[in-house]
């Protein structure tokens, strides 16, 4: 049996540096030689993922901190957990 995205267990790949800038958290990844910024919300959410945890305990994490839909939410958090899985930041 496949176990649905908010199933899993995610977690940041340990090889990455980060700096917090303001709500801000930039990700400098060496091996690929890449630097990406995350808004305040992304960077919420990759605060919770710096030890393995479910999707769903990181959305009800996200859910307790942000005044926004619940529906919303998941959809934010699952597109974001996936779209660092499939590049490799996240695994």
């Amino acid at each position: 049996m496949k176990l649905s995205l908010t199933d899993k267990f995610v977690r940041r790949r340990q090889n990455l540096f980060t700096y917090k800038l303001g709500g801000r958290i930039m990700i400098i990844d060496t091996d690929r030689n890449e630097i990406r910024m995350l808004n305040p919300t992304a960077a919420a959410i990759w605060k919770f993922i710096s030890s393995p945890r479910t999707v769903k305990s990181v959305i009800s994490e996200i859910a307790g901190k942000f005044d926004t839909p619940p529906g919303r939410i998941k959809a934010d958090v699952k597109k974001f957990i996936a779209s660092y899985i499939k590049i490799g930041i996240a695994v």
